[in-house]
This record gives C-alpha cells, structure tokens and sequence, in this order.
C-alpha cells in the first residue's frame, strides 16, 4: 500500500510541476 500511495502522489507531484511550467 505505501508504494502505491507513494507512486500516486509523485504522479501528482509530476502533474503540478508541469503545470506550473506550462504556465510560466
């Protein structure tokens, strides 16, 4: 359970940052 909870949330981490560049 925790690598899956971990593997998601870098997912997200990953979604965030390339929003944040697609806006900067």
């Amino acid at each position: 359970m925790l690598p899956l909870y971990l593997n998601s949330t870098t997912q997200l981490h990953v979604l965030l940052i390339q929003l944040i560049f697609f806006f900067v």
